[in-house]
């Protein structure tokens, strides 16, 4: 299962497309949503153990797909989040201010300087909220076959591989900053993750890690997908103000995808030694060929919510590879046939359903 991120068709450098859609995103409507996704793809780090499972006791021997760092730009006016995503166990305090100066530094290059204010820039440990500047958010998506980028139990942190993170958060968000165009419509598809259960049950022994049919789970999955329009020709001036977002009369194509899927992703077995994004991974993928755009599949609330797997005797199991992928693609298949609702710019929204 190899994995290749979709990349959206070029129309040549210094192409009258090209020029025209640059044109555009420098003057874009005032307040105006702007928004912006890319990827860059780790390397290979077969070789080294994986922080997640204790169990899993020897190196990685290959890996099951790409694993990548993922990032979406949003803007408006003079506020610009870049959120960060990569398919690793998780992200520490220190690797975290590492990526956030790395994307700000980016940023200052690469955006406008109306769009990056230095008196408010939020950085990794900053508390508080800023009505304008720049906030960067970084996220893991907690694959416990990921890079070896975190230390846990007896394995070590690599340190080429954090810095290969750091590179990558910033290149990708260097092309989502530069690919930012208005937004011109925004849909959003709810779908029911049949698979999540709670992993606390509480017996006479006390609480044991066991499937908790009647416990509190998030046991929805979904996505907002964000769709620009490439303008036939490029404006003169910036465009004149209108009730719409900014969004031009030409072709509206698929800036992007953000996800949650509310399920640790943890499917593949302990005993398979293999670099894998896990479900989110192959929900990513199958969403980003439907769509034909990046997508950002982000955890959720899914502190106690894991895949439902369990052996004859009713207790947890790890998935085999072919358990993995169909879980990924049932997920995207319910979501992608899920009623498409009209999401308003600026919307306040809500993308868990707990039950």
């Amino acid at each position: 299962m190899r994995r290749r991120h979709n990349e959206q068709p070029s129309a040549g450098h210094g192409s009258s497309v090209d020029q025209a859609s640059s044109a555009y995103r420098r003057h874009p409507q005032r307040g105006a949503l702007l928004a912006g996704f890319a990827a860059e793809p780790f390397s290979d780090w077969s070789g080294y153990l994986l922080p997640g499972h204790a169990a899993r006791n020897r190196p990685a021997d290959g890996a099951l797909a790409t694993l990548w760092v993922r990032a979406a730009v949003f803007r408006r006016n003079a506020r610009t989040v870049v959120l960060i995503l990569a398919e690793v166990l998780a992200i520490d305090r220190e690797l975290e201010r590492e990526i956030v100066a790395a994307v700000t530094e980016t940023a200052e290059v690469v955006a406008p300087p109306e769009v990056v204010a230095p008196a408010g820039r939020l950085t990794a440990g900053t508390e508080a909220s800023v009505a304008e500047g720049l906030e960067v958010i970084v996220c893991a998506t907690h694959t416990h076959t990921g890079p070896p980028v975190f230390a846990l139990g007896e394995v070590e942190a690599v340190a080429p591989a954090r810095a290969e993170l750091t590179r990558l958060a910033a290149r990708a968000a260097e092309r989502a900053l530069t690919n930012a165009s208005p937004v011109s419509s925004i849909a959003l598809r709810r779908a029911t993750n049949p698979y999540a259960v709670n992993r606390r049950l509480e017996t006479a022994q006390g609480v044991q890690m066991a499937p908790n049919p009647t416990g509190t789970v998030d046991a929805g999955v979904a996505v907002l997908s964000f769709y620009g329009a490439v303008p036939a020709e490029a404006p003169a001036e910036a465009p004149a103000e209108s009730e719409t977002n900014g969004a031009s009369s030409g072709c509206e194509a698929p800036l992007g995808q953000l996800a949650v899927l509310p399920m640790h992703p943890t499917v593949l077995s302990p005993t398979i030694a293999k670099l894998s994004s896990d479900v989110a991974g192959v929900l990513s993928d199958a969403l980003e060929t439907a769509g034909g755009a990046p997508s950002l599949v982000l955890q959720g609330a899914s502190g106690n919510v894991r895949p439902n797997l369990v052996d004859a005797e009713g207790a947890f199991r790890g998935g085999e590879v072919r358990e993995l992928e169909a879980m990924g693609r049932d997920l995207a298949g319910r979501i992608l046939h899920a009623e498409a609702l009209e999401v308003a710019a600026g919307s306040s929204i809500g993308l868990g359903c707990a039950e």
